[in-house]
């Protein structure tokens, strides 16, 4: 069960980093501008 449960969360992350990547692209002017404004 845990095993099953370590790789559901894996998954689960893929997806997450999957789904930011692309939202990282679609809107990375504004991504940047917030960086620099933070920096």
């Amino acid at each position: 069960m845990l095993f099953r449960e370590r790789e559901f969360d894996k998954t689960l992350m893929d997806y997450f980093t999957i789904i930011l990547f692309t939202f990282k692209y679609l809107n990375s002017p504004l991504i940047i501008e917030k960086e620099i404004t933070i920096w």
